[in-house]
């Protein structure tokens, strides 16, 4: 194991506290391993995880814990055993979460009383297909017929910027809300208009038609992000399979989404601080989240777990360091995406030095200059 993976590997499992002999998750693994597992819940249908590799899982964090050294079996059991029971991968089945998905430090988000609260969310949250390449990315819905969506999700049907956009010759594009592992459920409604591709952000709003009643448009937070390092979240979207990545990251992805790619998947982890990360040419003061997360999730919902308010646009990742999104707070600042109708849950006070220009150079059809970062 290279000493840049180990180092980042091991500041991702501080993080989640997976270190800490203490925290939830370590009774688990040395139930699992002594086959002690009664009344254990760790997530044993989903990993299928065997004495032998909680053995292994738990002689692996103490080896970095004292310093020691990581063969492959023991680094494939930290990202691939450890860090899924802290950052799990839970299907969608009819508008529900598997609960016996969840592990010990998830189970809350399976409890009934937030049974209408999560479907409710799951709702919202749908698929975005386009003929001849069949899947594109997430979206959720915004407001009143309108879906949000990344730039380079749209960009698969779409071309042009700011508000001068429209459809590539040809293409098409829906949105299914099921697509679910085992679900034979379908609902999918036409794309019926670009509104909008966001000249800074990884962005797009959408137009539907024909949204039932049950699937609301999600309330995006204005809150300031510096107050929601480590809040819980969740982020809710379709995990495709990432080919890139060496052997390792291959069979660490194969095991943690158990080669299930571009189905409903909910994905708890914690909002983290903002991370400068370059987007189409610019660096962008995005924030951050550590959920489990793989290219597919392009356009996925993060979800704050105490408000239910979505506190980011899923844009990207890199393994081992981070998950971006773009931030409500920092989006509700342009006046054009509040105009478009999207469900800010209030408002705050508009930037046009940084979105004017931006603007500007989209109707002028100029080309996009690096700046520094929001």
């Amino acid at each position: 194991m290279n000493g840049n993976r180990f180092d980042k590997l091991k500041a991702m499992l501080t993080q989640v506290n997976a270190l800490d002999p203490t925290a939830p998750g370590r009774e688990a693994l040395e139930a699992r391993a002594s086959g002690r597992t009664a009344g254990v819940t760790f997530d044993a249908v989903r990993t299928n995880i065997e004495a032998l590799e909680a053995r292994v899982a738990l002689e692996s964090l103490d080896a970095v814990r004292t310093g020691r050294g990581l063969d492959a079996d023991k680094q494939f059991a930290l990202e691939a055993i450890v860090m899924p029971y802290y950052r799990p991968v839970v299907d969608v089945l009819d508008d529900y979460i598997v609960t016996t998905q969840l592990t010990d430090t998830w189970k809350e988000l399976g409890a009934d009383a937030r049974r209408q609260w999560t479907t409710d969310r799951l709702l919202a949250v749908g698929r975005i297909n386009v003929p001849g390449i069949q899947y594109a990315g997430t979206g959720f819905i915004v407001g009143p017929g309108l879906l949000m969506t990344n730039r380079h999700v749209a960009g698969f049907f779409a071309e042009g910027l700011g508000t001068r956009v429209q459809f590539q010759a040809g293409a098409k594009a829906a949105v299914n809300f099921y697509h679910e592992n085992r679900g034979t459920k379908s609902e999918a409604l036409e794309v019926k208009k670009v509104r909008m591709i966001h000249p800074w952000w990884d962005m797009a709003l959408l137009e539907v038609q024909g949204l039932p009643p049950t699937r609301k448009p999600l309330a995006l937070s204005t809150a300031d992000p510096a107050t929601l390092a480590g809040r819980k979240v969740v982020v809710i979207g379709y995990p495709g399979y990432d080919p890139d990545g060496d052997a390792e990251f291959q069979r660490v992805q194969s095991r943690v989404f158990r080669d299930l790619y571009y189905v409903k998947r909910f994905q708890p982890g914690h909002f983290r601080a903002r991370a400068a990360v370059e987007s189409y040419g610019r660096s962008v003061n995005a924030v951050t989240h550590d959920c489990s997360t793989l290219g597919g999730n392009s356009g996925s919902a993060v979800i704050d777990v105490e408000t239910g308010d979505v506190v980011g646009l899923h844009f990207g990742g890199t393994y081992l360091v981070a998950n971006y999104a773009a931030s409500p707070f920092d989006l509700a600042q342009d006046s054009r995406v509040v105009d478009a109708g999207v469900n800010f849950v209030a408002p705050v006070s508009p930037r046009a030095d940084l979105y004017d220009p931006v603007w500007a150079q989209a109707a002028a059809g100029a080309p996009e200059a690096a700046a520094a970062g929001a």
